[in-house]
């Protein structure tokens, strides 16, 4: 009962340490939320935040923990630490964001010297409040069937916050029954129907039927004009063949006799035609022909332009060969050529291009080659670092040699060390070495992900060994620290103690990093074996993140306890 007891209190902590957190804000308006993590065991962890960048804008971050940092470019913390809220986030809503809410979640996993576990973070839920839904209407429904005369209804619904809108349909109208008496319209008289509805029973009013009209035809010439009178033409209807009325022909045009008097139109006067009717023989007014006007040509250069200088065209008639008009001829411009450089430019000082025309050579214009700046070098040592004294290290500029920055070497000390994986030191189990190389036993009979510290003969732990078993394979990989060497790699696996009898490399067989080594294949199906690593490093004493294997510690001496359950 006490047991149950406990595990239900640890269960509720874990739930209130990770619920989500809620806050409210408006288009346009910034909020930060909270980034927690719950009670866990694990060393470090990592702590990935995702959220929806269509609502949400990302404006700034940080850690609230000594013991964690913020990455912005990755949105994840890293760090240790139970409980406790890990950093903050601030957001802006964008202006187009939607009333409703969106989540900004958080989410990771952890180390301990067992493996990788889950880490419970928690995130925060944002209401957006005060926006208008830019509604999306789905198709509708009819929710109110239509009658013969009254209208029915058809709802539609927003699809993003359910609100409704309603349109009317409309009546259908009555429908005659079979048994209706229809009295089809003529040309000048109405026809109509009357009987019952065939939907509703209703005793429907006499509906009329408007009469169609007339359909006039093309009419027929009863009366011909000629050049003095208008002539007659009779209109009937094309389907009751009655008389509609008649139109007036208009009267012909006089024909002029053959031997009218015509003199034609030249390009500047106009022209006539005198002379009696045939049809008619009477005398016919004067008929004006307009003069015909220039026909241009398409002109003739009597001055040639130059790249600064119009020219001018002479524009004739073809008919009369009349001057018309003079045109410009625009000028030319200048064709630049290609340009000379009549100065280089320098690292620090502009250099000069002039472009001449290639037509009357005169001198265009003239380019400003910028000056290329300085183009640096590699970092050169000038004064190489001793026991006693700090170096120098001096970075000069390719083109013209001038110093463009020094920094000095701190004189720090080197180790020169081997590397193995933490866990068990051979000479703590036989006589086989002197030396401190380690051994961990691993197991290898279910997936997953298993890490351990890479230790240097120093204590220092310099990186993370990680063995992966995934698809009855194994992988065995490390990362170390930024500045760490390496000068040798050598890795293998054991079956069992029993079986190592030399740690001589020449004498064992070789496993490469990073690559999969076949569980059946390799090593004949054998799921409890010692990995063995022995790189060769070395590295400078001021690097970055060194820190002492704690092998001294009540934990770690449980930790190597452990260890040894994974041994044959």
């Amino acid at each position: 009962m006490k047991k149950i007891c406990t595990l239900l209190l640890t269960i509720l902590l874990l739930l209130s340490a990770t619920s989500a957190l809620a806050a409210e804000a408006k288009p346009g308006e910034t909020v930060t939320v909270s980034i927690r993590v719950g009670a866990n065991a694990a060393m470090f962890w990592n702590c990935s935040v995702s959220y929806d960048n269509s609502v949400l804008e990302f404006v700034s971050g940080q850690a609230e923990l000594d013991s964690a940092q913020f990455n912005s470019g990755a949105m994840s913390f890293i760090g240790s630490g139970s409980d406790a809220t890990v950093g903050t986030l601030t957001f802006r809503v964008k202006s187009t964001a939607a009333a409703g809410k969106t989540s900004v979640s958080a989410s990771g996993t952890g180390g301990t010297y067992s493996g990788t576990v889950s880490v419970p973070f928690s995130g925060a839920t944002i209401t957006i409040v005060n926006a208008a839904c830019t509604h999306v209407w789905d198709a509708g429904k009819e929710t109110t069937k239509p009658g013969c005369e009254t209208q029915g209804v058809k709802t539609f619904t927003c699809t993003l916050c359910q609100e409704t809108k309603t349109e009317p349909i409309k009546a259908a109208g009555h429908t005659p029954a079979a048994d209706a008496t229809t009295v089809q319209p003529t040309c000048t008289a109405d026809g109509y129907t009357t009987g019952k509805c065939a939907v509703c029973g209703k005793e429907l009013e006499k509906e009329i039927l408007p009469a169609t009209g007339h359909k006039a035809d093309g009419g027929v010439v009863t009366r011909e004009a000629t050049c003095t009178e208008t002539g007659e033409k009779t209109i009937s209807c094309t389907v009751c063949k009655e008389v509609m009325g008649t139109e007036e022909v208009p009267a012909k045009e006089h024909t002029p006799a053959a031997d009218a008097e015509t003199v034609a139109p030249t390009c500047t006067q106009d022209g006539y035609t005198t002379g009696k009717c045939v049809d008619c023989g009477k005398e016919l007014n004067k008929e004006v022909l307009p003069a015909t006007g220039h026909t241009e040509d398409e002109g003739t250069v009597t001055k040639e332009a130059t790249c600064t200088e119009t020219g001018e065209k002479k524009i004739t008639c073809t008919v009369c060969k009349e001057v018309v008009r003079l045109e410009n001829v625009a000028t030319q411009g200048h064709t630049e050529d290609e340009g000379t450089v009549t100065q280089e430019p320098t690292c620090t000082e502009n250099g000069k291009k002039e472009f001449f025309c290639t037509v009357c050579e005169e001198r265009v214009r003239e380019e400003v080659l910028i000056a290329t700046g300085h183009q640096a070098g590699e970092w050169v040592v000038t004064k190489p670092v001793t026991k006693e004294e700090d170096g120098l290290e001096e970075k000069y500029c390719l083109l013209c040699n001038e110093l463009l920055d020094s920094k000095v070497i701190p004189n720090v000390t080197w180790y020169y060390m081997t590397v193995c994986s933490a866990g068990l030191r051979f000479r703590d189990i036989s006589d086989l070495t002197e030396n401190w190389d380690m051994f961990t036993p691993i197991d290898l009979s279910q997936d997953g992900v298993q890490t351990f510290d890479l230790a240097a003969g120093n204590l220092h732990v310099i990186g993370t060994v990680t063995v992966t078993v995934a698809d009855g394979a194994v992988t065995v990989d490390y990362d170390m620290l930024k500045d760490i060497n390496l000068r040798s790699e050598f890795m293998t696996l054991f079956s069992d103690f029993a079986s190592v009898t030399t740690l001589d490399e020449s004498q064992l067989t070789a496993y490469p990093f990073g690559e999969q080594i076949s569980i059946a294949n390799d090593l004949g199906g054998d799921t409890k074996v010692l990995l063995y690593i022995h790189n060769s490093v070395n590295y400078p004493s001021d690097i970055s993140g060194l820190e002492l294997l704690p092998h001294k510690t009540s934990a770690f001496k449980a930790y190597v306890e452990e260890l040894k359950l994974n041994m044959d």
